[in-house]
């Protein structure tokens, strides 16, 4: 009997410590730049010269334009149809950017509106509508 304590303590002194489940990362954290913008209409501009860039932080902080502003926290839901983000502009303000997004590798497609009523439900800007529309690009850091 006491052989058999000892060998099934010792499978438990071997076996991989339990872990807990990894978070959820909805893969924003890092810098985009936007390549292409549309605003009201199906018409996508070449914005890539412009160097807008928005940050993503692993906090659920933003930043954009390189401008750090306190209290700007985001938010993803992606066990919505179309994953939705809520990206907040600061403690109490209750304003913000408010809308849906695709991940597809290095490229982030964001479409998003100023309030929470006017959240798009698509990846589009039909003319007309308050969306605005984003093809960014995730920037990648050489050695």
């Amino acid at each position: 009997m006491n052989a058999a304590l000892i060998f099934f303590v010792g499978l438990g002194v071997l076996a991989p410590a339990l872990k807990d489940a990894p978070s959820k990362e909805p893969g924003l954290v890092g810098e985009w730049w936007v390549q292409t913008f549309a605003y009201g209409d199906t018409t996508a501009h070449d914005v890539s010269y412009l160097y807008l860039n928005y940050v993503f932080c692993s906090d659920r902080t933003w930043s954009e334009g390189g401008l750090i502003r306190s209290g700007r926290t985001y938010t993803v839901n992606l066990k919505a149809d179309v994953a939705t983000i809520d990206m907040l502009s600061g403690a109490g303000t209750g304003g913000g950017l408010f809308g849906v997004y695709r991940l597809s590798g290095d490229t982030l497609t964001i479409c998003v509106a100023l309030g929470r009523d006017d959240r798009p439900t698509s990846l589009e800007s039909r003319r007309g509508s308050k969306a605005m529309l984003m093809v960014l690009k995730r920037v990648t850091k050489k050695n």
